[in-house]
């Protein structure tokens, strides 16, 4: 494993999105997607029509391990 608990969204040009996790495997995700111990709060967020951002902010709230400074990074158009 590269570290416990790893996790990335990978985001390709052609608008597919894969997960990877501590073993490097690829996940083939819907979008909207996350990650994270408040993925599941974030994705219900976004699929409600939130914001990236609020959509953080509110899985925040209810997840512990979810908080800190939000930084929000606009791909393409």
């Amino acid at each position: 494993p590269i570290a416990p608990g790893f996790e990335a969204l990978v985001l390709s040009p052609d608008g597919k999105c894969l997960s990877y996790n501590e073993h490097c495997r690829a996940i083939p995700e819907d979008l909207p997607s996350a990650c994270g111990s408040g993925r599941a709060l974030a994705i219900g967020a976004l699929e409600a029509g939130c914001t990236t951002k609020r959509a953080v902010e509110i899985a925040s709230r209810r997840d512990t391990g979810t908080g800190g400074k939000i930084t929000v990074l606009k791909i393409g158009k």
